[in-house]
């Protein structure tokens, strides 16, 4: 895949955002949770406390996985994380609009010391 990334759209979406000038994030970066476990998420900007995944309709439109995706989101929220969800089909037709929003998200984050 090249960058760090675990599929095509997710480097597609790594692409968009580093020619955009957007913040350097972290790719399939480790998050560490209380009791000893983690997540591994798609993107992270640590200092923001945000995180972009990149969801596919085969691992995350099922019952189980939808239900899976929910939980991790809630977990990631009560830790103070803002999480947002995108498809690939959204970051491959609408790329313009991806960098847009994600950069407006971005930028009302506030920083973290």
């Amino acid at each position: 895949m090249g960058g760090g990334a675990w599929s095509g759209p997710e480097a597609r979406a790594a692409l968009l955002m580093r020619r955009a000038g957007l913040p350097v994030f972290e790719q399939n970066a480790r998050i560490d949770l209380p009791g000893g476990s983690f997540f591994v998420v798609d993107f992270l900007w640590r200092a923001l406390r945000a995180v972009l995944e990149i969801d596919s309709d085969t691992h995350h439109a099922l019952t189980g996985d939808a239900d899976h995706t929910a939980e991790r989101h809630m977990i990631l929220e009560t830790l103070g994380m803002s999480v947002i969800h995108r498809t690939p089909r959204y970051v491959t037709r609408e790329p313009d609009a991806f960098v847009a929003t994600t950069a407006r998200w971005l930028a009302a984050r506030p920083r973290v010391r």
